[in-house]
């Protein structure tokens, strides 16, 4: 009778670890088209790909850290923008990793997670992202949190801008009441 239940618990961790197994490889590929031809809209968004350790589930989806909350985050942000202003917004987001020369035809960059994946640049990404924002690039990054999170972030970031820190934005700063 030992015996027996040790075989079902040992098949039930072997299932269930292939079961993640499986959702992980799954989840490194998006299910949608994001590798298009480039940009053709007046505004275009990619998402940054980047190692990560491990992964997240939201909205039924699980997925690495990089891609949490894809596709509703564009999604949304894409109908807000369509509904508040006039600019011709892409159709498609796209998957970019820093190492790609693509980055440079997106004037705007999501880096989604970074803190939770343990963002971690080589040289060469963040050699690439500085250059990015210096030629004027856009990038906007999302759900540091903790501490923790914005330690890895802060780690990371310095690492693109070592020689510039980092500057909170006022509440009362025109900018914060666009």
């Amino acid at each position: 009778m030992r015996e027996a239940t040790a075989h079902l618990k040992t098949g039930g961790i072997l299932i269930v670890c292939l079961a993640a197994a499986i959702a992980s490889i799954h989840a490194s590929t998006p299910s949608r088209d994001t590798h298009g031809d480039g940009p053709q809209a007046e505004f275009q968004m990619a998402r940054v790909k980047y190692r990560t350790f491990g992964g997240g589930g939201s909205h039924g989806y699980f997925q690495p850290w990089w891609a949490i909350d894809y596709p509703l985050a564009e999604e949304h942000f894409f109908a807000a923008l369509r509904r508040t202003t006039n600019i011709q917004i892409a159709d498609e987001e796209r998957h970019l990793e820093l190492s790609d020369d693509q980055i440079f035809e997106y004037p705007f960059l999501f880096l989604q997670q970074p803190g939770q994946g343990n963002w971690r640049p080589t040289p060469n990404e963040a050699a690439r992202l500085r250059e990015y924002c210096l030629r004027g690039g856009f990038l906007l990054v999302d759900d540091l949190h903790s501490e923790w999170a914005w330690a890895i972030f802060e780690r990371a970031i310095k690492q693109v801008f070592p020689d510039r820190p980092i500057v909170e934005i006022p509440d009362d700063d025109p900018l914060m009441h666009v």
